[in-house]
């Protein structure tokens, strides 16, 4: 997908996308902001996140939840995705 983090794939981003529209549909919660927010900034989280990483040469971004990326890996692409929906709302 990217070579920020080459073991991305569309495949999984898609995935994710459709799981999070499922969740917010399930939730009553689906709006178009909403809907961007997830398809759009998660991703972006997630990439940017990667970044970060490879530009500091780390592989975990902690040691809380060691071998997963650490704490941040958890959470990357909830934090664009909000900034993204605090920019469309």
């Amino acid at each position: 997908m990217s070579p920020l983090s080459p073991a991305k794939r569309w495949s999984g981003t898609l995935a994710g996308a459709a799981a999070g529209l499922g969740v917010l549909a399930v939730l009553s919660a689906l709006s178009l902001p909403m809907a961007v927010a997830v398809v759009v900034g998660g991703p972006a989280g997630d990439l940017l996140e990667s970044m970060i990483k490879r530009g500091a040469q780390v592989k975990d971004a902690g040691h809380w939840l060691p071998g997963s990326g650490g704490l941040l890996d958890r959470i990357d692409s909830l934090l664009v995705a909000l900034a993204v929906l605090l920019v469309l709302s």
